[in-house]
């Protein structure tokens, strides 16, 4: 899924993909995004990735001062408030 994000896939396409039977999380509730799967890491991360891919295209609006162009998988640590 990052290497879909990366390539400027469709963000409509992305997000398909995200809630699909070929997510594994998907497939393995039979096909529904339940609380188990919702509240997942996995997908959380997918969903992040879905979102960027949104704002990248202009699909969807950042939120105000976010760094729209910062990788997801940067090695940066975030200071701690």
């Amino acid at each position: 899924m990052y290497t879909a994000y990366k390539s400027g896939m469709k963000w409509a396409a992305f997000g398909d993909l995200v809630t699909s039977a070929e997510n594994p999380l998907i497939r393995a509730s039979g096909g529904w995004v339940t609380r188990a799967v919702w509240d997942h890491p996995l997908f959380q991360a997918l969903r992040d990735l879905e979102d960027r891919a949104g704002i990248r295209q202009g699909e969807l609006a950042p939120v105000p001062g976010y760094d729209v162009d910062r990788d997801p998988l940067s090695r940066e640590e975030l200071p701690v408030t």
